[in-house]
C-alpha cells in the first residue's frame, strides 16, 4: 500500500508535471472529455506519453528525468537530491539539444547586482508605489468597487 499524505516527493511529482508542460506545452495527464474522475484515474495510473511531434526535439535525458519524477509510487520516485544529480540538470545537457533557454534566462537574471535585502525589491515595485490595489503593508487588499481579493 502506498503511503498517504503530503511528503517532499509530492513536490518532485509536481515539478515533474511542470517540467513536462514547459517542454511540450501541455500536461502529461488529460481527460479529453474534461471529466474529473477520468483525469484522476489517469493520474493515479501514472500512464503518460511523450507524444510526437511535440517531444521529437527533447533529449532522452530530459524524458528519463520526467519518467523518474512522475513515478506514482513515492518509493520509486526521485528525491529532490536525485533530481539535482540527474545528468539533464547537473550536466546542462539541455544546451546540447537546442534547449538552451534556461542558460540564457540565467544570464538575463544575473546581469545586475541583486539587493541584499529581498524587501528592497518589493518596496521598489510599481505595485507598491501608489497602486490602488496594494496600499499599506497587508498581504491582500480589497478593491473598493468589488469584493474580489487581489
Amino acid at each position: 500500500m502506498l503511503p498517504i499524505g503530503y511528503g517532499l516527493k509530492v513536490d518532485v511529482w509536481a515539478a515533474g508535471v511542470i517540467t513536462y508542460i514547459l517542454l511540450c506545452g501541455f500536461p502529461p495527464f488529460v481527460s479529453p472529455s474534461n471529466n474529473q474522475e477520468e483525469l484522476f484515474d489517469k493520474i493515479l495510473s501514472g500512464h503518460f506519453e511523450f507524444i510526437s511531434p511535440f517531444w521529437d526535439e527533447v533529449s532522452s535525458s530530459a524524458k528519463d528525468l520526467i519518467e523518474h519524477m512522475l513515478q506514482v509510487d513515492p518509493e520509486m520516485r526521485f528525491s529532490a537530491a536525485e533530481v539535482l544529480d540527474h545528468p539533464w540538470v547537473a550536466n546542462d545537457t539541455a544546451k546540447d539539444n537546442k534547449l538552451h533557454v534556461a542558460k540564457e534566462l540565467n544570464q538575463y537574471f544575473t546581469r545586475t547586482k541583486k539587493p541584499k535585502d529581498g524587501l528592497a525589491v518589493i518596496a521598489s515595485t510599481a505595485l507598491d508605489k501608489g497602486s490602488k490595489y496594494f496600499r499599506g503593508r497587508g498581504a491582500f487588499t480589497v478593491h473598493p468597487k468589488q469584493d474580489e481579493v487581489f
